[in-house]
């Protein structure tokens, strides 16, 4: 669907014939990517080719919807009204857990995004939720989402042995998919999804939503400029105490269990994000009796003599900080960096020099839904946030790490 908004001006254009752009679609059919004609002259950018993407009645008038910017109607009269314009993206959610109930409450408070489905293993659980967050439909099987074509992306909230399965249904019936994050159990599996997404025309991204909040992008502008100059060290943590219960997927191989998966992620993506991909790396885990690394550390390590220092667990609580430390200055985040909206730069004698915060807008998981909307409203196949490339890094990194512990999941013993 599209809104529209703000003013109008009236522009003569008379380059094209309106009847020829494009038949009617239903306005939740419109799919800018899929249906362009023939280019015409943008009159509000320059003369740059733009091209109608779909063409809807408004009244007495014809909408024909340009781009992701602006909307173009035709009064009859070789007149088009030029009107800024926003796309209502159509959001389906495979799953009704934890991390799927804030995820719906950040949708619940954009004007741009529509809870339009949600799918459990059960009708009563789907319908529960779609009356809680206000979804216009409720699926009792994944499958039924899946073909739901009014669906624009869906997002995967399931636990993570199933992210691999999940995400293949939505692709295989046409659905752009944001995953959770580790975006699959090893790189075989995630090289897999983007190929499918890549070969049937699809988004494809891992929420990693740690790479859309302000104080990271902050983080990243500093180290741009040169702030703190080289970087020659980072440490960061994410170790956070749960105990053990032989019933919680945590600590089931058969489910993808461990620290490494679920809390390491973060801090390796953060190192690997702001140093690149380390020639090497040095890890140990304690594995507890369950088969999952309870505990982990993971350092990596680079050709210049930098490195980064992670850990993750359940067995201990930390404050899970991070560090930056360049060869001119140095950058902390707060507590639960990878969500902390707080930052400090400080100079080579450790004075600060800024500290900046950013409250989130609802909860912080409105940045990567914003992420992939815009993704989705420019016609990209994938995340320049978040890429395929880094996300493939880290799953390389992390099966690298359970090659050394000698830990294997059930299912990658017939793989």
């Amino acid at each position: 669907m599209m809104k529209t908004t703000g003013a109008c001006t009236s522009v003569p254009l008379v380059s094209c014939d309106v009847a020829t752009l494009i038949k009617p679609r239903p306005p939740h059919d419109i799919r800018p990517a899929k249906y362009l004609t023939n280019p015409i002259l943008d009159p509000v950018g320059n003369n740059k080719q733009i091209y109608a993407s779909a063409v809807v009645k408004r009244g007495k008038m014809q909408v024909i919807s340009f781009t992701t910017t602006h909307t173009v109607c035709y009064n009859g009269l070789n007149n088009y009204i030029i009107e800024r314009s926003v796309f209502m993206t159509r959001w389906g959610i495979i799953g009704t857990g934890k991390i799927a109930r804030t995820f719906a409450t950040a949708l619940q408070g954009l004007d741009n995004s529509v809870t339009a489905a949600v799918a459990s293993r059960t009708l009563e659980n789907a319908q529960s939720f779609a009356e809680e967050f206000g979804f216009e439909k409720a699926y009792g099987s994944y499958e039924e989402l899946a073909r739901d074509e009014s669906i624009d992306i869906v997002y995967i909230a399931t636990p993570m042995h199933k992210h691999y399965e999940d995400t293949l249904l939505c692709l295989e019936n046409g659905r752009n998919v944001l995953c959770e994050k580790s975006i699959a159990l090893n790189t075989k599996q995630a090289e897999e999804m983007f190929a499918r997404a890549n070969e049937k025309g699809l988004f494809l991204m891992e929420a990693m939503w740690m790479k859309m909040r302000p104080a990271y992008l902050k983080v990243k502008q500093w180290i741009k400029e040169g702030r703190i100059g080289d970087i020659r060290y980072i440490k960061a943590d994410f170790n956070n105490f749960i105990p053990f219960d032989k019933n919680d997927r945590l600590f089931k191989p058969e489910c993808g269990g461990g620290a490494l998966l679920d809390l390491g992620v973060y801090p390796i993506t953060f190192a690997v994000a702001l140093m690149g991909e380390p020639s090497s790396i040095e890890t140990h885990a304690h594995i507890g009796s369950c088969g999952i690394d309870l505990s982990n550390s993971v350092t990596l390590l680079y050709p210049n003599g930098a490195f980064a220092s992670t850990t993750s667990g359940f067995e201990v609580q930390n404050r899970n900080n991070a560090v930056i430390a360049g060869d001119k200055g140095s950058i902390t985040m707060g507590d639960w960096f990878f969500c902390s909206p707080e930052c400090t730069l400080y100079d080579a004698e450790s004075r600060q020099i800024e500290d900046r915060l950013f409250p989130p807008e609802i909860n912080g998981y409105e940045y990567e839904i914003r992420e992939a909307e815009k993704c989705l409203a420019e016609g990209l196949k994938t995340s320049r946030a978040v890429p395929p490339e880094e996300t493939l890094t880290i799953m390389r990194i992390m099966d690298e790490c359970r090659k050394t512990w000698g830990l294997r999941f059930p299912q990658e013993f017939n793989s």
